[in-house]
Order: C-alpha cells, then sequence, then structure tokens
C-alpha cells in the first residue's frame, strides 16, 4: 500500500464532505504526455465488474498499475500529495493509503452503466484490499478527442445525474459511495487514470 501524508489534521476532522471536486492545474500537459506514453505501452484486458465480465454494464479496456512500480513512481507521489490536500481541506476522511492504479481506455461505444466503487462483500480479497472511500478519475484525453463518454455523478436521491466532461489533465474526486457511470462513447477514445483512497469503513 502506498501513503505517506493521508492521515487527516484531527483539527479538520468536522469537515462537511464534499460531494465532489475537479483539480486543475496539478498535472501539468508535459506529464500527461508522459503517462500517455508510458500508458500506451500495456497490454489491454476486458474491463471486468465485481462478479465477472458483463459487457452490456461495462464495456473498457483496462490495465491495472500496482506499486512500487519505479516507471510510475512520481505518479504515484503526485497522487498522493493531490489525495492529502484534498482529503485535509475538503472531505475530512480516515485515510489510510491506496493500492493500485487503473488504466483504462474506452472505445466507440465504450460506457459503464450505474454502480459505486465500494464493494459490498465479505470476500477475503476484497477485505484485504480495504475499503474505498474517495475515488480519483484523472483525464488523459483532450475532450476534443472523443465525443459521449461524459461521466454522470448521481448527487440525489430524486436520481438527478450531473453529466461531466473533464478537460486533459483535470482531476475529478468524489466519496466511492456516489453512483456514477461513463455514458457510451459516440467516437474516439476516452482515456482515464483512476485510484481509489482507503480507509477504515464509514460510520
Amino acid at each position: 500500500m502506498y501513503a505517506t501524508r493521508l492521515v487527516n489534521n484531527v483539527k479538520q476532522k468536522l469537515l462537511v464532505p464534499k460531494n465532489y471536486c475537479i483539480d486543475t492545474g496539478f498535472f501539468v500537459p508535459g506529464e500527461i504526455d508522459n503517462i500517455n506514453s508510458l500508458c500506451s505501452q500495456f497490454q489491454l484486458n476486458d474491463g471486468q465488474l465485481f462478479n465477472g465480465t458483463d459487457f452490456a454494464e461495462r464495456s473498457a479496456k483496462l490495465h491495472f498499475i500496482d506499486w512500487p512500480n519505479p516507471q510510475f513512481q512520481w505518479v504515484f507521489e503526485k497522487f498522493n500529495t493531490l489525495i492529502g490536500y484534498y482529503n485535509d481541506t475538503e472531505f475530512g476522511y480516515d485515510l489510510v493509503g491506496f493500492e493500485y492504479m487503473q488504466y483504462a481506455e474506452y472505445h466507440k461505444g465504450g460506457h459503464q452503466r450505474y454502480h459505486t466503487d465500494i464493494r459490498y462483500n465479505f470476500d477475503p480479497a476484497y477485505v484485504l484490499e480495504g475499503f474505498r472511500k474517495m475515488t480519483i478519475i484523472l483525464m488523459l484525453s483532450d475532450a476534443s478527442e472523443y465525443d459521449g463518454g461524459e461521466l454522470s455523478l448521481n448527487l440525489s436521491a430524486e436520481f438527478r445525474a450531473e453529466k461531466l466532461k473533464l478537460e486533459k489533465g483535470q482531476v475529478l474526486m468524489f466519496p466511492s459511495y456516489v453512483p456514477h457511470q461513463v455514458e457510451p462513447v459516440i467516437s474516439g477514445v476516452r482515456k482515464t487514470l483512476v485510484c481509489w483512497a482507503l480507509g477504515p469503513k464509514f460510520r
């Protein structure tokens, strides 16, 4: 598990968590190009759901980047700093770190239906991973490089979705219990790098 500064300042425990935050500028264009170059070498696999493969629910190509990984060490460090800052200032969760990153490509027709990123079962493999509390998505594609593919967040009990189309280099952060989906890609390729900050269960 990668963690260095994810423990909150005790004085900030009374934060009311935000529905979501978008960071602009922490990852600069040259860094995004470097990440895209590294990820272009991956052999991608069909995206899996917790209960297996269901292309009606999810159609994407994925590669998981475990830590430690010398080529991606600086990316782990950048994510760690970013998570620590926004958790201290906006979310106020009890976090311990994160274990891996997920590179994803959504080609024409690629999508993922509404889901949350919290795993609601007691499979030992999931328990060992930890409890996902914050979802972090770095956009690697320019908005002009694909049509469709918006991320929809369901932020209310009335199921009123908010559609977001991130710019290249922006990072979206939101609680992992928020239902969300990737709208179908109409053309082009949508590329993202995702990680999940872990911690004790919400209480």
